[in-house]
C-alpha cells in the first residue's frame, strides 16, 4: 500500500471549519505567522549566534529555522525542571548534557550558556540552588518561543 493511502481521515474531520488536509511545506514557507514567525534576524536580536549556526545547516536558512523551532520544543527544557524539583541530580545531568547539545548545535546562546553552566556544576553533583540558571533557561527559551507567533 503506497504510503499516502495509509493514512485516512474520518468524514466528520474533514466537514469540520477548522480542518485543512495535512501538507508538506515548501521550502519557502515557514510554519511561523506572519511577521511573528521565527527569522534570522529576530533570532539575531536575542543575541544567537545564527552566522555559526547556519553553517552548521549548510546555510540552509529554512532548515536551520526548523531545527530551531524543534529545538525550543525539546522535551529536556521540562525534564531538566522536573528533575531539579525533584533534586534528582543524576537525571538533571542528563537532562541538561542533552539540552546543552542541542541548544550548542544551533547556536542558540542565549540559552546554551546557561545551560552549559548548570551542566557542569550538575557533572560534579554539586549541591546548589540552580533555580536562577534554571530561570535564565527558561527566560531564553520563551523570549525564542515568543518569535514563533
Amino acid at each position: 500500500m503506497p504510503c499516502a493511502e495509509a493514512y485516512t481521515f474520518s468524514p466528520a474531520l474533514k466537514n469540520n471549519s477548522n480542518y485543512s488536509e495535512p501538507r508538506v511545506l515548501n521550502r519557502y514557507e515557514s510554519y511561523g505567522k506572519g511577521k511573528d514567525m521565527l527569522t534570522i534576524e529576530g533570532l539575531k536580536e536575542l543575541g544567537v549566534n545564527t552566522d555559526e549556526g547556519l553553517a552548521r545547516c549548510m546555510n540552509n536558512e529554512a532548515f536551520y529555522l526548523r531545527l530551531v523551532g524543534m529545538g525550543i520544543a525539546d522535551a529536556g527544557f521540562d525534564k531538566l525542571e522536573t528533575a531539579l524539583n525533584e533534586g534528582d541530580l543524576d537525571a538533571a545531568f542528563e537532562a541538561a548534557h542533552a539540552l546543552k547539545g542541542v541548544l550548542g548545535n544551533l547556536s542558540l546562546t542565549p540559552a546554551y550558556e546557561p545551560a552549559s553552566e548548570i551542566t557542569e556544576l550538575l557533572r560534579s553533583r554539586t549541591q546548589t540552588d540552580y533555580a536562577p540558571l534554571l530561570n535564565k533557561i527558561k527566560e531564553a527559551r520563551a523570549a525564542l518561543i515568543a518569535l514563533q507567533g
